[in-house]
């Protein structure tokens, strides 16, 4: 009975050894900035630039860097991309904005000791060109009374 439970002990304490932790950024000692291009995000296809610096300022080099985008309302499916490799301390994540609205992106960074440190940012995203619904102008409509009448009555209008 004793040799069974210390084996499950001992398996507990490995499986738990073996699980790695996300601490926040200042935890660990690391300033994680997010930078958009374009500045003012609107729907489509966007860039994330992430810089990743030690407490001196001083860049960091990662294993890997990754965003997870997810809209602040429920049932949006979430953007994940990873970083394209860099040597010096600042990374590229093409990303899209796939609706317009308040978004948290949260950027995971893991080092070499595979130690992984992330921060969450919040954006709000603007509908961009051609993506408004149903956007129509009457104006652009110019109907008169007769066509409007024949297209009422299903006749044609010449």
């Amino acid at each position: 009975m004793k040799t069974a439970i210390l084996s499950a002990l001992l398996v507990i304490l490995a499986l738990t050894g073996c699980r790695q932790q996300t601490q926040e950024a200042a935890s660990a000692n690391l300033q994680i900035d997010l930078r958009v291009e374009p500045e003012e995000p609107v729907t489509g296809d966007a860039t994330l630039i992430v810089t990743v610096t030690d407490s001196a300022g001083n860049p960091v080099i990662a294993t890997k860097v990754s965003a997870r985008g997810d809209m602040n309302h429920a049932g949006m499916t979430p953007v994940i991309k990873d970083a394209e490799p860099s040597d010096g301390g600042e990374y590229s994540i093409p990303f899209e904005w796939t609706m317009a609205g308040d978004w948290t992106v949260e950027i995971t960074v893991e080092l070499a000791d595979g130690t992984k440190v992330s921060q969450t940012f919040e954006e709000s995203v603007a509908s961009g060109p051609g993506k408004d619904s149903m956007n129509m102008d009457m104006g652009d409509m110019d109907m008169t009374a007769e066509a409007t009448e024949a297209m009422d009555m299903g006749e044609s209008s010449n």
